[in-house]
């Protein structure tokens, strides 16, 4: 227990449990792609174009994050950007539905970093067969095409500027949405000689940028660099004019479908996020990144150096990462919200799930949704979430029927909304969804994986950490707080300030009305009083609670 929480110990009872910091309007985004190198890993930002002023690029998970939470009315003043030094692999698994007739072709769709791979069966399908053939159209648009920008490259005995017209391969000069990493490949020719290449194009942001290639025969030179454009290729002298290379693109991602049951997609590349949305409904989400070794000592490292934050959201949400920050944020009492894609939340004979696991492990500061896209620009709901919420005074607002600007409603089943959603009448895996309220979308129903309402438990942190600054404040405000019943009615009236003011903010009902009591000074022990400890203050007030649904009955006469 640190001197302040011996100081000042609040306990209040409630489903949950409560915190003890400031800083409750504040979020951290915890990230592995950041602009920096070195130097402090939480840094704080007020707007969209600081972001940008720091390095961001509009295609980081952080900066559509933070647009997202910005993005809100009220909006946040700032958000927190903290660095995740130990790089996930991402890894994404697309699951083929069965199909509809054995004897009919099925077209199969999705969207992987915005590319459209399609996959059309033959008149007698299989799940195996789907697989397949995505897999295969999948590596198409994001696997290694080794002369996609330069087919036909020879040395010559001058040097070569080569500029957009020579550029003969399938991509060319074309815009590469999303930007790839380049590559040489060189023939056996003695003619090559040890040299370096000189690549200059545009990145993500369309800002120049160069990279140099080594030559070696009979290789390939890779780059590192992710190039939205390539605008200009520079090639020294070489020995002679027999030298062939093509210039093409590494892979972004890999897919593999030989398991026969679904697809499994990789990133070439640690700790970047590729983006998967469905475009036909016969093919589902799973996220199977592992949580990296060590993500729990980067939540740790983060909050070591920057403790002054409440809501936590993560650019990657793997059950196995959702897992590991779910604990983490129960321990550290941070407000942590997520987003899943995977489609088992939506079965409710599927216990195993990350909703179902939170739900059973009654964790009261995780608040889920259920939103079918991976890394979408415009589906970063859980960041909104927060951006939505944490402008709010604690306990004014829940998290039901509320907009999220900046993110896009994608549809889901009815099936899947009562699998996910707890209601008076039925049980559910206390998750929420984005969901369409008569042509307005809004989140639904605002429930944390205990059960627990999220504006209570953000109320309730609030109104601990409220009293016990108030405590504080008694002892600085006075060069000595007697004991005597002078001195603790001091103590007691910081309660009720407390509680009027979580009456204003409507955490509290004005009725039936509180109560707060503090034990007479003659019926402390002594034992306290020697060790200078009043732990007489009790209270009682009543929550003001908030109606989602509501019911009338009533006759309709001629």
């Amino acid at each position: 227990m640190s001197l302040i929480d011996q100081i000042a110990d609040v306990s209040v009872t409630a489903t949950t449990s409560t915190q003890t910091r400031a800083g409750f309007g504040t979020a951290l985004l915890a990230v592995c792609k950041v602009p920096w190198t070195s130097g402090a890993r939480v840094r704080s930002y007020g707007s969209l174009a600081a972001l940008l002023t720091a390095g961001f690029l509009t295609s980081d998970p952080a900066y559509q994050m933070a647009r997202t939470a910005f993005a809100q009315n009220p909006a946040p003043t700032r958000v927190k950007v903290g660095q995740r030094t130990r790089l996930f692999t991402q890894v994404v698994h697309l699951t083929p539905a069965s199909p509809v007739s054995a004897s009919d072709a099925e077209t199969y769709t999705a969207k992987v970093d915005g590319l459209t791979a399609t996959f059309t069966s033959d008149a007698t399908p299989t799940v195996a067969e789907v697989c397949t053939g995505l897999a295969a159209r999948i590596n198409v648009l994001c696997g290694v095409d080794v002369d996609a920008i330069i087919a036909t490259g020879a040395s010559t005995a001058s040097i070569q500027t080569l500029l957009p017209a020579s550029f003969d391969g399938l991509i060319g000069d074309d815009v590469m949405s999303p930007p790839r990493r380049l590559s040489f490949t060189f023939d056996s020719s003695t003619d090559w000689d040890p040299t370096t290449i000189t690549v200059t194009g545009k990145d993500y942001a369309g800002a120049t940028i160069t990279e140099t290639f080594a030559v070696a025969t009979s290789t390939a030179a890779n780059g590192v660099k992710y190039f939205s454009q390539v605008t200009q290729v520079e090639i020294p002298v070489q020995t002679g004019t027999g030298g062939t290379f093509t210039m093409g693109v590494r892979a972004s991602v890999t897919a593999d479908g030989t398991s026969g049951t679904h697809v499994a997609c990789t990133s070439a590349v640690d700790g970047l996020l590729h983006s998967y949305e469905l475009v036909t409904g016969n093919v589902t989400l799973g996220d199977a990144t592992a949580a990296v070794t060590g993500f729990e000592t980067d939540l740790n490292e983060l909050l070591a150096f920057d403790p002054d934050f409440y809501g936590l959201a993560l650019d990657s949400n793997s059950q196995a990462e959702i897992l590991v920050a779910a604990a983490w944020a129960e321990a550290q009492k941070r407000f942590f919200a997520y987003q899943t894609a995977d489609s088992a939340c939506g079965d409710p004979s599927v216990t195993t799930d990350v909703m179902s696991r939170l739900k059973a492990a009654a964790y009261g500061y995780s608040l889920g949704f259920f939103y079918p896209a991976i890394a979408a620009s415009d589906g970063w709901l859980a960041a909104g979430a927060l951006g939505k919420n944490l402008p709010t005074d604690p306990g004014s607002a829940t998290l039901a029927f509320k907009t999220i600007a900046g993110v896009t409603r994608r549809a889901v089943s009815d099936a899947f909304i009562a699998a996910i959603i707890t209601t008076p009448d039925s049980t559910g895996k206390n998750g929420n969804l984005y969901l369409d309220f008569n042509g307005t979308n809004g989140t639904f129903p605002g429930m944390m994986a205990v059960g627990e309402w999220a504006d209570v438990v953000r109320g309730l942190d609030w109104f601990r950490s409220d009293v016990k600054a108030r405590f504080l404040a008694v002892q600085l405000a006075n060069g000595k707080v007697p004991f005597t019943d002078n001195g603790t009615d001091l103590f007691r009236a910081a309660v009720v300030a407390s509680i009027k003011a979580g009456i204003k903010s409507q955490l509290f009902a004005a009725s039936p009305v509180f109560t707060v009591t503090a034990t007479p000074v003659a019926e402390t022990s002594a034992l306290d009083r020697s060790a200078r400890r009043f732990n007489g203050i009790s209270y009682s007030a009543p929550l003001a609670g908030a109606i989602l649904y509501t019911e009338a009955a009533g006759t309709a006469a001629i």
